[in-house]
């Protein structure tokens, strides 16, 4: 496994290309109502939770068959390509050093994607993004598209009764396009709301990771993804090729009620004789993904 430093896609989130096999899936997953388009609920602007402390956006446009993703930097891409199941994507990050396996995945919410950077070439990253700006969800785009619709079909049906000079006809023509105009004003003005709650600033709760965490290798994943950690098992597997005595990261979880609890520590020696060093203890929340050091004293 090769050991690598801080990678600057947590930190600029590079030009990503995804590319999409527009086959409908075999089997819907049980999101929301599946959309017609598969690139749309990947369309927006994204957050990324865990890349830094002041977050990293990712805008992901859609043009043609590709789902476009950029961010001010530019140095990397991303590609990738439908599995046939709706709202997975998998492909490979380009970096300048090499490429890396990577995942992209749209939550259940379909407000959040879950990105993961996976071995040979890299140790585990797991990031969530949340979105904050973007289009209109696909639910109430489709919505208005149709309210529009059936505006202009009222508005053929009241010029057909005008022409014909049936009474009983205009009036119910007058009623239905009365009524299709009212049903898209409602539509608009919901969607207004939604895109101005999605500029609003972030609260606590929004910060947080919104994915489960069930397995101890998950929990150890989780928290050697982290920047500060990967820069510290950089230092051993350093310390290790200069030294007399082999050096090891180590990681080791144990499961308590909500939470897993990770020992981070050194091992110096071999393993017949040896002895530990701990940089620190770190809960893993179960339901959110969250990470806390664990304070001794």
């Amino acid at each position: 496994m090769i050991s690598r430093s801080k990678s600057s896609f947590q930190k600029n989130l590079g030009c990503i290309t995804v590319l999409l096999l527009l086959a409908p899936p075999t089997q819907a997953l049980s999101l929301s109502d599946t959309p017609r388009d598969p690139l749309k609920p990947f369309v927006g602007e994204w957050v990324v939770d865990n890349a830094n402390p002041s977050g990293t956006n990712l805008v992901l446009r859609q043009e043609g068959t590709r789902l476009i993703g950029s961010s001010p930097s530019g140095e990397e891409s991303l590609e990738f390509k439908s599995t046939g199941e709706f709202g997975f994507l998998e492909g490979t990050l380009i970096e300048e050093d090499g490429k890396v396996s990577a995942t992209i995945e749209l939550s259940r919410r379909e407000n959040r994607i879950i990105i993961e950077l996976a071995p040979p070439q890299s140790e585990y990253v797991i990031m969530t993004a949340r979105k904050v700006q973007g289009s209109p969800s696909v639910e109430a785009s489709d919505a208005i598209e149709k309210a529009n619709v059936r505006v202009e079909n009222a508005k053929q049906n009241l010029t057909k009764a005008l022409a014909s000079k049936d009474d009983g006809a205009l009036q119910n023509a007058t009623n239905e396009l009365q009524d299709a105009r009212l049903a898209l004003a409602k539509l608009t003005e919901s969607d207004t709301k939604q895109k101005v709650a999605s500029k609003q600033p972030a609260t606590d709760k929004q910060e947080k990771p919104s994915f489960e965490i069930r397995t101890e290798e998950a929990a150890i994943k989780q928290v050697s993804s982290m920047p500060d950690i990967r820069e510290w098992v950089k230092d051993v597997e350093a310390a290790n090729k200069k030294g007399d005595q082999p050096r090891s990261a180590r990681f080791e979880a144990t499961e308590e009620g909500k939470r897993f609890v990770v020992h981070v520590f050194e091992y110096v020696g071999t393993d017949e004789e040896g002895h530990t060093a701990t940089l620190g203890w770190y809960n893993v929340d179960k339901a959110t993904g969250g990470v806390t050091e664990e304070k001794m004293f």
